[in-house]
């Protein structure tokens, strides 16, 4: 009698788990805008390269946050003379830099006119800093 009432009880508990195969909300599009805005831009562009499904909702962020001007993604490459020129009024408003992963250099000109950059976290990694970088 125990043991059958022991089975109830352990059918019971284990009920209310979801089947393996149910949309929950943690696998919505929903989810993932609500996720990302309490997850640094860093933490965000290494997990849409672990995991594609994120892809979408990091790209919206990094988009949103590089054309309102206060971001700027940078990937190691020199900027020429030209670019960084056409740049500068933009350049102004910049106030983080995300470096990609994996770059061994920030290039010549990388940040030039960013004035308003309040704290740059160079990578581990970086061998060199370019001409006129910062």
């Amino acid at each position: 009698m125990l043991a059958e009432r022991d089975a109830e009880n352990a059918a019971l508990k284990f009920s209310n788990v979801p089947a393996a195969h149910t949309n929950d909300f943690m696998s919505t599009i929903d989810f993932k805008r609500h996720f990302v805005g309490l997850v640094h831009i860093e933490m965000l562009l290494v997990l849409s390269e672990v995991c594609k499904k994120w892809n979408e909702v990091v790209k919206e962020v990094v988009d949103e946050s590089v054309e309102s001007g206060v971001m700027m993604v940078y990937g190691g490459n020199d900027i020429s003379w030209e670019v960084a020129y056409a740049q500068e009024d933009r350049r102004e408003l910049v106030t983080q830099v995300v470096f990609l992963l994996n770059i061994t250099k920030v290039g010549v000109r990388a940040c030039t006119w960013a004035f308003n950059l309040d704290v740059v976290d160079i990578p581990e990694g970086v061998e060199s800093i370019g001409w006129g970088a910062f």
